[in-house]
C-alpha cells in the first residue's frame, strides 16, 4: 500500500493501482505466491519496496500460478486449467 496500491474491499488478497482513473497494475497474493500484473515500471517499484520488508525473489514471467496454466501470445494472455483437468481425468480413469 506504500506504493500507492489499494486493497480490494471484496478480496483482501487483491491490490489495485489506479493512475488517473485507469487500472494500471494488480498484485494478487495467496499465502506465499504473489503475482504482479501491470506496467513494468510500477511492478518493479512495488517489488523492490516489498523486498525491502519481506524476503522475496522475482521468478520472471509465470507459466503457472496457483495451478493455472498461463499462455501468452500476440493477442493476449490465456489462463487454463488443462493440467488440473488432465490429472482429474487420469485419477478417475477417463483418459
Amino acid at each position: 500500500m506504500s506504493c500507492g496500491f489499494t486493497q480490494s474491499e471484496y478480496d483482501t488478497s487483491v491490490y489495485f493501482k489506479w493512475i488517473d482513473g485507469v487500472l494500471e497494475a494488480l498484485i494478487l497474493v495467496f499465502v506465499d505466491d504473489v503475482l504482479f500484473v501491470g506496467l513494468e515500471d510500477i511492478w518493479i517499484h512495488a517489488l523492490k519496496t516489498i523486498c525491502d520488508a519481506v524476503p522475496m525473489r522475482d521468478q520472471g514471467v509465470p507459466n503457472k500460478y496457483l495451478g493455472m496454466n498461463m499462455i501468452y501470445d500476440d493477442s493476449g494472455i490465456y489462463i487454463t486449467h488443462a493440467d488440473y483437468i488432465t490429472s482429474m481425468l487420469e485419477k478417475f480413469n477417463f483418459t
